[in-house]
């Protein structure tokens, strides 16, 4: 039985406690969030019986930099570490600023690490933490939940022709909104939400990001959505080749109606998977395979307009391109658990799959190396777009 702690109880801290409550091979131990001590009656909304805290763990540690980047920490309160000692794991679903110095506490604690994406606000933040990680022999993956998800996994068991090509398009309208992804403390589309794109691409394809090239960055709107505490990359483009390998084309926006596909085309041109992961009322997931050279490239096309809006649109598009659907392989990825009225609930499952991953070695979790990776390469893309500073949390 794992002893998993909970840092961050907002959207996605709740679903993570509910899930490692409600996993048969894991406990909630323990869960942090310091708007407990600000929120009346939260407390009441955590499953289990867990010890609660409302302490700011990231504080236990102090970072010191030069030219604006990590160098290195201490630690400055070992007593509320050692309130901590106990748990075998620790997912940190806080917003993301805190990342680092609750990775570096939860290191010094010696717990392994579940982070949500993205894991630290810049590839020196995560490569500092990676060393401390291996100073304490501490394991650290990231939540790429789209990996887990039974839409992408159904595709992913079924498609085995090499790609050549893939095309991504995730998108949300976050304008006159009161929160950002990744916490309400502000949104990148590259960082906070392409990322996905980047984890999805490799894997499926097998091909690491040490080996491709930013070939074209476009940002196309800019620090256009609100007050928030961070640039704002509100619209943005890239290509990226992979040697002797697939392009993979990506697109997001802040500031559209919201999309969450891609299409995957083998080299050959005549064959390939489409997935859509987005549960909404009017939209529901979706993994097909789609075969012949005209069938795909109408599907290229609609997808390229971003006509794929709701169900209708979807089943519309099915039928024409003569799609083999996937729900029943995207059921097998569906916990029982994650059935209602026996139709499963196909966006209930990735965090639920997730945790399966950490208690049972079911497959690996993508691991805090690979997503430094991705880092880099986004930082790669900001330069290549204009915009090298980012990443920075202070507005110009």
């Amino acid at each position: 039985m794992e002893r998993i702690g909970s840092f961050g109880y907002g959207n996605f801290g709740s679903v993570w406690a509910s899930d490692i409550e409600g996993h048969p091979d894991s406990v909630l131990e323990f869960v942090s969030d310091p708007r407990f001590n600000e929120v009346e009656n939260l407390t009441d909304e955590v499953p289990g019986e867990p010890e609660i805290s409302d302490q700011d763990f990231s504080q236990a540690v102090e970072v010191s930099s030069r030219n604006g980047k990590p160098r290195n920490y201490e630690i400055l309160d070992e007593n509320l570490i050692a309130r901590i000692e106990d748990l075998d794991q620790a997912v940190v679903a806080t917003s993301t600023d805190s990342h680092f110095e609750l990775g570096l506490v939860l290191s010094e604690a010696e717990i392994d690490i579940m982070l949500e994406k993205p894991p630290t606000e810049s590839p020196e933040e995560t490569e500092l933490l990676l060393e401390a990680l291996e100073e304490n022999d501490v394991k650290a993956g990231v939540n790429m939940i789209e990996r887990q998800h039974p839409a992408y996994k159904a595709a992913k068991d079924v498609f085995d022709d090499e790609i050549g090509h893939i095309f991504n398009y995730r998108s949300k309208d976050l304008r006159g909104k009161d929160r950002g992804l990744g916490g309400g403390e502000g949104s990148r589309i590259i960082m906070e939400d392409l990322i996905h794109d980047l984890s999805e691409i490799e894997g499926l394809t097998e091909q690491s990001l040490t080996d491709s090239t930013v070939e074209n960055a476009d940002v196309n709107r800019w620090n256009e959505i609100g007050d928030f505490d961070y640039r704002t990359d509100v619209d943005a483009e890239v290509v990226i080749r992979y040697d002797d390998g697939p392009e993979a084309e990506l697109r997001g926006s802040f500031a559209d109606e919201e999309r969450r596909y891609f299409v995957a085309v083998n080299r050959e041109k005549d064959r390939a998977f489409y997935v859509n992961t987005l549960s909404r009322d009017h939209i529901s997931p979706q993994a097909a395979i789609i075969e012949g050279e005209d069938n795909i490239e109408y599907l290229e096309e609609v997808a390229r307009n971003g006509m794929i809006l709701d169900d209708e649109a979807q089943r519309v598009l099915m039928e024409k391109v003569d799609a083999e659907t996937l729900e029943e392989e995207m059921e097998k990825h569906v916990p029982d658990s994650k059935y209602v009225d026996e139709k499963p609930m196909f966006g209930w499952a990735p965090v639920y799959n997730q945790v399966e991953n950490m208690t049972s070695d079911a497959e690996p979790v993508t691991d805090l190396e690979e997503v430094y990776g991705y880092q880099k390469i986004i930082q790669e893309i900001y330069e290549a777009s204009g915009k090298s500073d980012a990443t920075s949390p202070e507005l110009s």
